[in-house]
């Protein structure tokens, strides 16, 4: 990715370059539109390096069969926690009809 976010500078940079070359004089409009393409790609790159730099996992080089199960745990436990909530919500909305049904 960093090297995605530097191609991206590099791009921008060449494009400046060509916009104040008269020989692409009739093109500044285009030009214009692919600078602010390129910057928006490399903010969006710089975010996604962001959040893979704050997340548990490493990169490939440390994804290793230990890590690959506890991400995998991980994501039980959190499907796991969901489903109960759900269960929790459904019986809370049954004994609230069941008081309910008995006061009427």
């Amino acid at each position: 990715m960093y090297y995605a976010r530097g191609s991206a500078g590099e791009s921008r940079s060449m494009l400046r370059l060509c916009e104040s070359t008269a020989r692409f004089s009739n093109f500044k409009s285009e030009i214009s539109n692919l600078i602010t393409q390129a910057t928006g790609i490399s903010k969006q790159l710089h975010g996604w390096l962001g959040s893979l730099k704050d997340s548990n996992i490493k990169g490939d080089k440390y994804f290793d069969k230990q890590t690959k199960r506890n991400v995998e745990q991980d994501k039980e436990f959190e499907e796991f926690d969901r489903e109960m909530e759900r269960y929790k919500r459904e019986l809370e909305e049954k004994l609230m009809q069941r008081g309910v049904d008995k006061q009427a």
